[in-house]
């Protein structure tokens, strides 16, 4: 580019009129001369053609990459041994500026002229190669960088593990930056992360699944099933991957084998299964869609790089949370996220009642709910005062059971909703007062007592990607899946 081309580029002018990217558009309102365009020949506000430049290369650097002008790697094999044609990645830079500048074409094709001769290398010219900017490169956008947040999900970690979990200001502050505005979030098909449970949605119901060794805790369950088969109370509640000792939650799943795959049952135990209508609205943040969330900012805002950093960190968020962790580690590796959860019950707008994520124990086919204490408190079975229950578990059919039996045996009496303390066959020598929170307004859950059922667990199964071992020696490779050429060469 000569002296006089230059000169004529840097003099050029584009108006608020020629520019459709929004922010882009608002800033040159604002902070435009009214001038000539050199484009459309209006008068309006409008920018010179090198600041247009400047903000178009800062949105380049930060949001998109150059493509390689030459196969490399599989691409490369597959031309040089079968002979396939290679396709160049991304898009021409001019068509690049002009899309995301929203400008018309004559400017992006100036805007591109000027990085280029800004980035032209004269050594490079000589050679023949490429240069960022060029009339022939390509660019696409760029996977953004979440070490930061990936850095601060591992001190939060860290924190609550080993430092302290009660009044933990520093991992406090770490979650609110992470779920800061999280409830604007979408997914590329414009879904929120934030999705109803409950009446006439897509989740009108959970199941739920328990594990039980002995017959006579079994009858117990089946008797009030309501009280056994739903959450525990508060002081008798484990430890779980969303709730700390002593927190009551409700686990439930997208459908009974995923429920059942959750307990791990070992053979030869029982497994009820029932499912709880949810019978109050809820608000339940799905993990799996923030791996789907999309950037919806101008790349020309300056605080839109840190967003899309905090969004690149909640896509993997989901996988962080729901890491299979190997028995005997629950009680330490659980903290992190049960504090999380903790901390999304208590301390975010909107307000959620759980969260749902992937099942792993199913190999992510399954969906999981856990309930807050808030909202998993079960409604009561309605049952007459003098109600005598009795329990039959199944009665022999040649080498098998058949049904279980509940037997209600009322001798009159008006019905009542079952409340006070009961003693608890359970748990034998504790009684146990049934927890109402609030009031009944407040119950989230209904037993269906005829969805019961009870899985008899003969044998377990389990799903393994399989590899080869491939033996490395002296004489070359080894291997029943060896290929020759793809090996150490």
């Amino acid at each position: 580019m000569g002296i006089d081309d230059k000169e004529e580029l840097t003099d050029k002018l584009i108006c608020e009129n020629c520019i459709d990217e929004s922010f882009l558009k608002e800033e040159v309102s604002r902070l435009g001369r009214r001038r000539k365009c050199s484009y459309c020949r209006l008068v309006a506000k409008t920018y010179s053609l090198e600041k247009m430049t400047e903000r178009v290369e800062t949105a380049l650097e930060q949001f998109y990459t150059r493509t390689s002008d030459e196969p490399d790697g599989w691409a490369y094999l597959r031309q040089k041994e079968f002979g396939d044609d290679w396709i160049r990645e991304g898009d021409e830079i001019v068509d690049v500026i002009e899309e995301v500048a929203a400008i018309p074409r004559e400017a992006a094709e100036d805007v591109q002229e000027m990085l280029g001769e800004k980035y032209s290398d004269f050594e490079s010219d000589k050679l023949g190669m490429e240069t960022e900017y060029s009339s022939e490169s390509c660019y696409t956008l760029k996977d953004q960088d979440d070490k930061f947040w990936k850095g601060q999900w591992n001190l939060f970690a860290q924190s609550v593990k080993h430092q302290g979990r009660m009044f933990n200001d520093a991992a406090k502050k770490v979650l609110e930056s992470i779920f800061d505005g999280f409830g604007e979030l979408r997914t590329y098909r414009g879904q929120a992360v934030i999705i109803d449970a409950g009446p006439e949605t897509n989740i009108p119901s959970l199941y739920r699944a328990r594990v039980f060794l002995s017959d006579i805790i079994l009858k117990e369950a089946l008797a009030n099933p309501d009280r056994q088969l739903g959450p525990p109370p508060s002081k008798l509640a484990a430890a779980g991957r969303m709730n700390s000792r002593g927190i009551s939650v409700f686990y439930g799943a997208s459908n009974p084998e995923v429920a059942i795959s959750e307990v791990r049952p070992p053979v030869g135990s029982k497994v009820a299964v029932a499912s709880f209508e949810i019978i109050r609205p809820l608000k339940i943040l799905d993990l799996e869609a923030l791996t789907s969330i999309i950037a919806t900012g101008s790349i020309f805002d300056p605080e839109e790089l840190a967003r899309r950093e905090r969004q690149t960190f909640l896509r993997t968020l989901s996988e962080l949370i729901t890491l299979p962790v190997m028995p005997g580690d629950e009680e330490l590796e659980y903290i992190p996220t049960q504090a999380v959860a903790d901390f999304l019950a208590e301390n975010v707008n909107p307000i959620i009642d759980g969260i749902q994520f992937p099942s792993v124990q199913s190999g992510r086919k399954g969906i999981n709910i856990v309930l807050f204490h808030k909202s998993s408190a079960v409604e009561p079975l309605q049952r007459a005062a003098d109600t005598k229950i009795e329990v039959q578990l199944g009665f022999h059919v040649e080498d098998d059971y058949g049904d279980y039996s509940v037997y209600e045996i009322r001798s009159g009496g008006p019905e009542i909703i079952a409340t006070g303390e009961i003693e608890d066959l359970l748990f034998p020598g504790i009684t146990l007062q049934r927890e109402m929170i609030n009031c009944v307004d407040n119950y989230a859950l209904k037993i269906d007592i005829h969805s019961i059922k009870i899985h008899e667990v003969k044998a377990s199964s389990f799903l393994t990607d399989v590899n080869s071992v491939i033996w490395i020696t002296s004489d070359g490779i080894e291997g029943p899946d060896y290929i020759p050429g793809f090996g150490f060469e």
